[in-house]
């Protein structure tokens, strides 16, 4: 009977087992690594996305208030909404604002003791487009010119 030698046998496959073993070690090391990487250049873009993002709703609004006489007045605030602009330009003016508040949002109905009427009204408009929506609910991007003017239905 012919004997077998197991050891000449089992050192081959535990080196083979062991080249394997560190094969699979060191590309999990690699891709971790690279994920890693991948996660903090995601987090560093998304960051200076946010920052991009608050540095243009800080940047100002331009503010005109045409009272339909030839008087105007216009004036550079950081405004969320054409109301709130206006209302900033008012409240550092000393005009006074009357608004009504419908279900569809806020109308105005007079700034600096000039009144609506059947004739005349007052209107908005975001970069020469009249609001589609009311002033406190119509959102402004940065840069944007807020008019706000006395005018007839004309």
């Amino acid at each position: 009977m012919k004997r077998h030698n197991y050891k000449e046998k089992k050192t081959p496959v535990f080196i083979i087992l062991f080249i394997i073993i560190a094969v699979v070690v060191i590309a999990q090391l690699t891709l971790f690594r690279s994920n890693k990487n991948l996660v903090q250049n995601k987090i560093n873009d998304n960051a200076s996305t946010t920052a991009n993002i608050q540095e243009k709703q800080s940047q100002d609004n331009t503010v005109i208030i045409d009272f339909g006489n030839g008087q105007k007045k216009e004036k550079t605030v950081k405004a969320n909404t054409p109301y709130q602009a206006l209302e900033m330009v008012a409240n550092s003016q000393g005009y006074k604002i009357t608004t009504k508040q419908y279900k569809y949002g806020l109308m105005v109905e007079e700034i600096n003791r000039i009144k609506n009427t059947p004739e005349k009204y007052w209107l908005f408009s975001v970069n020469g487009k009249p609001g589609l929506i009311s002033a406190d609910r119509q959102k402004l991007n940065a840069g944007d010119v807020v008019e706000w003017k006395y005018t007839s239905a004309k």
